[in-house]
């Protein structure tokens, strides 16, 4: 039996490998997977930027209670009695992850307590492995002033004043290509806390789309 003239042959259909289900479904777990390691990626250079200084107050504390009034307990400057005497620490913390050159100061850091600073007590470095050089400081009115000077990675300047009044944050600085933060350290590790979340989250959609595509692809 000859085929019938004039009659168009019709090709198969062919399905292609890449508009199967199998494929389609692949795809989108691993592009799935790119988007949590993008997201991990981007939260992690957010929080942690090449240079980030960190200016905060801590430790507020009243030296002297109402109770202690009563009981005819006061604090003197000489012969001085202050009034509301209070101890704060100011710190200045280098959170990047390069260190900070004095070059890229401006002019000092003018770590501002709002009220009368009557004495430092006491200055620390932490965070670095070796012992580090403090930056030059002196007391002007409200004001703990720090000279331009290299902090290091990780460092973390403190110093404890002794001040007359409940202090209030008022912190300066003039720098270049650095990240200034000047909110509370709570605030700052709440920060962290939520950025950790989210790197969790992106990791865990990260491992899961990567372990539904070796699967996938093994029965495809």
């Amino acid at each position: 039996m000859y085929p019938t003239s004039g009659m168009a042959q019709t090709a198969p259909d062919v399905d292609h490998w890449y508009t199967s289900g199998t494929f389609l479904t692949i795809a989108g777990i691993v592009v799935a997977a790119i988007m949590g390691v993008g997201a991990i990626v981007a939260t992690y250079r957010s929080a942690n930027p090449r240079r980030r200084l960190h200016l905060y107050q801590s430790g507020v504390a009243s030296m002297v209670h109402i109770a202690s009034k009563t009981l005819g307990i006061k604090v003197l400057q000489g012969d001085q009695e202050l009034q509301n005497p209070h101890l704060v620490t100011v710190n200045v913390s280098n959170r990047g992850r390069r260190d900070i050159p004095r070059s890229s100061f401006d002019g000092p850091i003018t770590l501002d307590v709002g009220v009368e600073i009557v004495g430092q007590l006491n200055a620390s470095s932490s965070g670095t492995s070796g012992v580090e050089p403090m930056p030059e400081v002196a007391i002007s009115g409200t004001a703990l002033v720090m000279q331009p000077s290299l902090i290091k990675r990780k460092q973390t300047l403190s110093y404890s004043l002794l001040v007359d009044g409940k202090p209030t944050w008022q912190p300066k600085c003039a720098i270049v290509d650095v990240e200034v933060d000047t909110e509370s350290s709570g605030l700052d590790d709440m920060r962290g806390s939520i950025n950790r979340i989210v790197i969790f989250l992106g990791l865990l959609i990260a491992l899961s789309g990567l372990l539904l595509a070796a699967a996938s692809w093994r029965y495809y």
